[in-house]
């Protein structure tokens, strides 16, 4: 089986198990921005990258924005669907700003939001502990965010090749 489109706002944010849905519930804005999926998506054992890929780390995207300057200027290029800074020319990371899915859809063209593989057990979780790293790009700003989340948001996911950085 499939991990399932959840189209429901009540049930979306409800959800423990992988859900994944289109902005605005509008296939069509898969073509330019992607999928959005709840964080059980990105561990799920159904596996949403090919084989030979993974979805990203902490330390991945704490890795790559290291090499483009740090995150107060790093989302800059993660918004550019090639990087060649700092010869990092094996590197094609293209941020959509695809919004983002709590119990409704926002930020569509303003921000990207992404998970990342890691959950987040540390104190300041407000979510009954059910939290996992994430990181975010805007399109006013050149900065790039890493936080936490609650794992019900919706969010693109990047997978990587398992070997990247080698």
């Amino acid at each position: 089986d499939s991990i399932p489109i959840i189209t429901n706002d009540s049930l979306w944010s409800s959800i423990k198990g992988p859900g994944y849905c289109f902005y605005n519930n509008d296939s069509s804005n898969i073509i330019k921005y992607g999928i959005l999926y709840n964080w059980y998506s990105v561990n799920d054992i159904r596996k949403i990258c090919p084989c030979g890929w993974e979805v990203a780390s902490k330390d991945d995207f704490d890795f790559l924005c290291s090499k483009l300057g740090g995150p107060s200027i790093c989302g800059e290029y993660l918004k550019e669907l090639s990087i060649n800074k700092n010869n990092l020319t094996k590197i094609s990371f293209k941020g959509l700003l695809g919004g983002g899915r709590d119990k409704y859809f926002y930020g569509l063209g303003k921000y990207g939001f992404f998970w990342n593989r890691n959950e987040y057990n540390g104190n300041a979780c407000i979510y009954d502990n059910d939290c996992a790293f994430e990181h975010t790009i805007s399109k006013e700003l050149d900065y790039f965010l890493s936080s936490f989340s609650n794992k019900n948001r919706g969010m693109s996911i990047r997978c990587i090749k398992k070997d990247f950085k080698d």
